[in-house]
């Protein structure tokens, strides 16, 4: 009876290793697995930050460009409130001036420096 409860303890490990061996594998699969997913995720995560860095770029140059484009606002605004004014004074003129006078002096404000179009 000895001998029989000797193989069968030898059976059992065997069939322990085996087992072992089964759980070894599996979980080697697994950790390959996960290592891809992460292998994935970083890639995706470098990709990511490539995009975010094209994005800031981008969002830097739509900043300068409207920066440029409110101080390019703010000098037409400017020089609308100069014209509105200058024609005002014109106005003020035309009031004191024959028709024909005041085409003669707006036609010699037009060529004095500061002029619209000089």
């Amino acid at each position: 009876m000895q001998g029989g409860g000797l193989q069968e303890k030898l059976d059992r490990a065997l069939g322990d290793l085996e087992e072992a061996q089964r759980l070894k594998k599996e979980a080697e699969d697994v950790l390959r697995g996960k290592e891809k997913e992460v292998g994935d995720m970083a890639g995706r995560l470098k990709g990511a930050e490539h995009e975010n860095k094209k994005l800031e770029e981008k969002n830097e140059h739509l900043q300068d460009q409207v920066e440029f484009w409110d101080a390019e606002g703010k000098k037409l605004l400017s020089d609308a409130d100069a014209a509105k004014e200058r024609i005002e004074e014109l106005e003020a003129v035309s009031g004191l001036c024959s028709p024909r006078l005041f085409e003669h002096c707006f036609e010699q404000q037009m060529l004095q420096p500061g002029g619209s179009h000089a």
